[in-house]
């Protein structure tokens, strides 16, 4: 049996959303981008993709440790 005490879970989430002042911040008022496929992948390798919800919000839930491409 293997028990890992300091394992934890993590997840990628954001938003993709329109924005007109071009600055890259997410600024209040600036709508999210509803149905844009979002692709994750590690070390050049695809492993899923998700779709934006309505407000732009997508998430790749329960990833282990690791560095991610998104």
């Amino acid at each position: 049996m293997f028990l890992c005490v300091m394992c934890v879970a993590a997840s990628i989430s954001g938003r993709v959303f329109f924005d007109p002042n071009e600055n890259g911040v997410f600024d209040g008022g600036e709508p999210g981008l509803a149905g844009v496929r979002v692709a994750i992948s590690q070390g050049g390798t695809p492993l899923s993709t998700a779709v934006t919800g309505a407000s732009g919000s997508y998430a790749f839930p329960n990833l282990s440790a690791g560095t991610y491409e998104v």
